[in-house]
């Protein structure tokens, strides 16, 4: 993987401008303030360190219309029994799971859990579902126990970030999520792959670590879809 290895990253951040440091002090802000209930202050920081994700976590309508988008196709995928592999980038990955969350808890719900749902193969990119403070902010953080996460909805989820990625600032779901492993049957893996991932990906004189097509032109991401489609 010569286009993707440390060597090529080290050459594109000597080349190109990043602000990859000046992000650190985001995440420390966001998961102080989470560990410490600190709720306003959390919101804030979600707020000022990304506007979209800030809307959707923070404003109720903005982020219903925004999970429509994603149960609606999802609903008739479940009712077309296909095999679905879910691949969600960034603040996607927080819809997915906030949709998933739905579709396997709440009663409105029901019509969807009656095709037997089930995702299987969960692709997360870049994802920030590792940080403290966005995971205060997830539609099940009231709830407890088995509510709490997502159930018997995926099979596999494969979370892969990259070195620097200054959304995915927590390379590691596994750990976070542990107890959804016998949530999901108590079979389900949750695998994460970041060591000797790097996202080269360069726009308008700046390198971008985060962004989508770096992610999906990675060999470590193809890998992925490759295994589940000859499965």
């Amino acid at each position: 993987m010569p286009n993707f290895s440390k060597q090529a990253y080290s050459k594109i951040i000597r080349k190109y401008k990043d602000s990859r440091f000046l992000d650190d002090a985001l995440r420390m802000v966001s998961t102080i303030a989470s560990l410490v209930s600190a709720r306003t202050l959390n919101e804030a920081v979600i707020k000022k360190g990304t506007r979209d994700m800030g809307l959707y976590l923070m404003t109720h309508t903005t982020g219903s219309k925004i999970r429509t988008r994603l149960q609606t196709p999802l609903t008739q995928a479940f009712k077309d029994q296909d095999d679905i592999c879910l691949i969600c980038h960034s603040m996607g990955a927080i819809v997915a799971y906030d949709v998933l969350w739905k579709f396997s808890h709440m009663s409105e719900y029901a019509h969807v859990r009656a095709y037997d749902p089930m995702v299987n193969l969960w692709l997360t990119i870049g994802s920030p579902l590792g940080e403290a403070g966005v995971r205060e902010n997830l539609f099940d953080r009231k709830e407890r126990g088995k509510d709490k996460h997502p159930k018997g909805i995926v099979r596999d989820w494969v979370n892969i970030s990259a070195k620097d990625d200054f959304i995915a600032h927590d390379a590691t779901a596994a750990d976070d999520f542990k107890a959804m492993k016998s949530d999901f049957h108590g079979n389900v893996a949750i695998k994460d792959i970041y060591r000797g991932v790097y996202n080269c990906y360069v726009q308008d004189g700046k390198s971008d670590p985060h962004k989508i097509f770096g992610y999906l032109a990675h060999p470590k991401t193809a890998q992925q879809i490759c295994d589940w489609i000859d499965q």
